[in-house]
């Protein structure tokens, strides 16, 4: 049996490990908090469902998603003059006329993209190292949940926003080998990983690369695999020329309507490669829920959140 000190512990490093961004949600399976509000950033934690009757589920009123990250676009509001907010950095995305807003079961609302010609633009991308890798010096981080139906490109930044080069980077589906593909570049060295995706199903994305580490491919939360080496290349730096980051269409000149049928959301990004352990506790915490339609995806996160931190009884 642990002590009611043991566990204040356990709960205040986790809390430590979360200080950057204070959207912490979290279960602790058969655990009596008989402080609830010891570890909250705001004070204001609410309750779920009653202690010992299952997960205890409890986050943050006033949280603010990703505090510590460089850019996130929530992706659950189009604005008027087709505008979705960047809520951390100053880069606001412009949608086409063809990308709506979705009410889903599991993430509640979300941007839908429909068409191959759908696209949602943020420019320009006041960090160089969106658009150029070189420009890393801490490597980089990218998240966010996908459900991938059909057709080409999804992802793209740099170089890759307008011709099939970078730097930059892409994601996008491989119709040859029936793979998801994402390839990161800087002007000197190319990355390249592919791996599968259920179709039609959500999945929590994660790309995190470092230039003496490679590019690190994360699958709710379990990493799922690695490119270490690359391959050299020679690719013209364009300075700021191509400062873009797009989504779905990117309006290649040599391409036209290459972008594809896929719902998204929540898409951040850190200038910088998270570490492991911030990795696996994000994909946890990437929802802050906003209503009932919301609460299958989170306690399926939850629960197995509890299993990974708190594996024990009180």
């Amino acid at each position: 049996m642990l002590s009611y000190d043991a566990i204040v512990v356990a709960l205040f490093g986790l809390h430590i490990l979360l200080e950057q961004d204070d959207a912490m949600v979290f279960a602790i399976s058969n655990l009596t908090m008989l402080k609830p509000t010891l570890f909250s950033a705001s004070n204001k934690w609410v309750r779920q469902r009653a202690v010992n009757s299952g997960p205890v589920i409890m986050y943050s009123l006033e949280a603010k998603p990703y505090k510590s990250a460089n850019h996130y676009w929530p992706l659950t509001k189009i604005e008027k003059r087709k505008i979705v907010k960047d809520e951390c950095g100053k880069t606001n995305a412009k949608v086409s006329d063809g990308v709506t807003t979705k009410n889903d079961v599991q993430l509640a609302t979300v941007v839908s993209f429909n068409k191959k010609s759908d696209s949602m633009v943020m420019t320009p991308i006041e960090s160089r190292c969106i658009s150029d890798p070189s420009h890393c010096q801490q490597g980089i981080t990218i998240e966010f949940w996908l459900k991938f139906r059909s057709g080409e490109i999804i992802l793209t930044s740099g170089g890759y926003t307008k011709r099939h080069v970078g730097p930059g980077f892409i994601l996008k589906y491989n119709f040859k080998i029936h793979r998801l593909q994402f390839l990161l570049s800087t002007t000197a060295q190319l990355w390249s990983i592919k791996f599968k995706v259920k179709k039609s199903t959500w999945v929590h994305l994660l790309f995190a690369w470092k230039r003496r580490e490679g590019v690190f491919v994360y699958e709710n939360g379990d990493f799922l695999t690695k490119n270490e080496t690359g391959k050299e290349v020679r690719y013209p730096s364009f300075s700021n020329k191509f400062n873009t980051l797009a989504v779905g269409d990117p309006k290649l000149f040599i391409k036209l309507k290459s972008g594809a049928s896929f719902e998204i959301g929540h898409l951040v990004i850190w200038i910088r490669r998270l570490r492991a352990v911030e990795i696996r506790m994000k994909a946890f915490m990437s929802v802050v829920r906003q209503n009932s339609m919301s609460i299958q995806c989170c306690r399926e996160k939850s629960c197995k959140l509890s299993e990974f931190f708190f594996h024990f009884d009180v």
